[in-house]
């Protein structure tokens, strides 16, 4: 069975080789009858333990996380998975779909972050990037910015307050999906 999840990610840097995945937001999105719905019961954010001790002051800017605290209360990567393998609690034909917008680093993370474990990945390569989505769906060529893709949707923007927040993040982009699929 295809099941949909929004899953956006937080980093100390840009660089996937050098920087830490630091926090994770997941949102599953349920197909009932070919139209697309959030399930708001079933989401999930956790916060992780750097795993070097250097960070971008711009990324750190960006996300609002205090690099101390993650240091001294975020999870440690085990604990990390087995808390996302309980959250998506995965039966043996489940296919599970990626989604994000601009999700190639998320997903480099998270891969990461289950390579450097030893576990399987559970997402394996089955994504769906938003923009690309939109482009499709919406007939538009390259070079809109979310913001367009929010007035054309009818989707009131984030605030400044929760963007860059993973869980936040991945609701946004979950409803951005739902409006997409469900034209």
């Amino acid at each position: 069975m295809k099941r949909y999840f929004s899953v956006d990610c937080e980093f100390s840097g840009l660089n996937p080789f050098k920087y830490d995945l630091i926090s994770i937001g997941i949102v599953e999105i349920k197909n009932i009858n070919n139209k697309y719905v959030i399930d708001y019961n079933n989401k999930f954010y956790i916060e992780l333990k750097p795993q070097h001790y250097i960070f971008e002051k711009e990324a750190m800017k960006i996300n609002k996380l205090n690099f101390n605290n993650l240091i001294k209360y975020g999870s440690e990567p085990k604990e990390v998975i087995r808390q996302i393998e309980h959250f998506l609690n995965i039966q043996k034909n489940d296919i599970l779909i990626f989604i994000g917008y601009c999700n190639v680093l998320d997903k480099i993370q998270v891969d990461k972050l289950y390579l450097n474990e030893n576990v399987k990945i559970p997402f394996n390569y089955e994504t769906i990037e938003i923009s690309s989505l939109a482009m499709g769906k919406l007939n538009l060529e390259w070079g809109f910015s979310e913001s367009d893709l929010e007035k054309l949707l009818k989707l009131k923007p984030m605030s400044k307050d929760k963007k860059h927040n993973s869980e936040e993040d991945a609701l946004h982009q979950a409803e951005e999906f739902c409006l997409l699929m469900n034209k």
